[in-house]
């Protein structure tokens, strides 16, 4: 709870370090690993760390591939994309 009220309220870097701690406490339980993944990744898009955002969302990706969670599956594909669009895109350029 105290990571997503950090995150709610804009302390990213506070936030990720808790999300960070609850995955490496849950790691082995791949449904809920792949929700915290997600977050952790969207935390890194916003600290614009893309590549970063990247590599958890591939691997919630997997996790959820690997859990059957169809949920979990399709909003990493649609981050994986949103964030490459980022990379492409001539406007974000310079903001990263």
């Amino acid at each position: 709870r105290w990571a997503s009220h950090l995150h709610k309220n804009y302390e990213y870097k506070e936030a990720l370090t808790h999300y960070k701690r609850m995955y490496d406490i849950i790691k082995n339980d791949k449904k809920r690993a792949s929700t915290i993944l997600q977050t952790i990744g969207s935390i890194y898009n916003v600290l614009r760390q893309p590549y970063k955002a990247l590599e958890c969302y591939r691997k919630a990706l997997i996790f959820g591939k690997e859990t059957g969670k169809a949920f979990n599956v399709v909003m990493a594909i649609n981050a994986i994309g949103t964030t490459y669009n980022t990379l492409t895109s001539p406007w974000r350029q310079g903001f990263l």
